[in-house]
């Protein structure tokens, strides 16, 4: 008799912050489909979510939480979060779908669209460096304004990365979100520098072409 190959399903996702009640909802989406759900987290393992809740830390950077049968897991590291599947069948491409809903929820959408613009930035960067060598010697107008644009993004985008998303990493709050209001600010924060770099990168480049 031949048997159907088995299908596994991995997705990697970009660091994020997670409260206490995504990880309840991925504990119970585990929980349809298996009793048995293990929980590491710092070294630890825990019976179940409350034990995990009572831990001495209020912010944790690695989780991990699994069944066996069937087998899915959520692999939350410092630098990418792991979503794994060993087949492909309804229960679990199902949780699976659950679980990475959640996560997506919490994306950051900045960061997100930044880290999948290399490409895009790469060509930027060519044309900036294009634009203003061929300006030195036209002295064109219109060709002035792009030259300034294109620095513009250009650097704010380097400026972003370096500062920003290089140096991002994935945040577990065993709180639930409307109970750390501080946390709103920490998640907007990163718009709030890009908005100051975009402005201050604008003034400065403005400056030098204008002297």
């Amino acid at each position: 008799m031949v048997k159907k190959a088995r299908k596994s399903i991995v997705e990697h996702f970009s660091p994020t912050i997670i409260y206490r009640e995504d990880l309840e909802d991925i504990y119970d989406t585990l929980c349809e489909s298996s009793k048995d759900v293990s929980i590491e987290a710092d070294g630890h393992s825990f019976n179940n979510l409350d034990e995990l809740f009572l831990h001495k830390k209020n912010i944790i950077n690695e989780l991990k939480m699994k069944i066996h049968n069937p087998y899915v897991s959520i692999d939350f590291k410092k630098q990418r979060t792991w979503l794994y599947i060993d087949n492909n069948t309804n229960e679990q491409f199902g949780a699976y779908q659950k679980i990475k809903s959640v996560i997506k929820k919490r994306r950051n959408w900045v960061h997100w669209i930044f880290s999948k613009l290399y490409f895009g930035f790469s060509i930027m960067l060519i044309a900036m460096i294009v634009t203003n060598l061929y300006n030195k010697y036209t002295q064109n107008l219109l060709l002035l304004g792009a030259t300034v644009i294109l620095n513009t993004v250009a650097l704010i985008w380097i400026l972003y990365w370096f500062l920003i998303i290089s140096k991002e990493h994935t945040q577990i709050v065993l709180a639930y979100r409307k109970d750390k209001e501080l946390f709103f600010l920490k998640r907007k924060k990163d718009e709030l520098i890009l908005l100051a770099i975009s402005i201050l990168a604008s003034a400065i480049i403005a400056y030098i072409f204008q002297n």
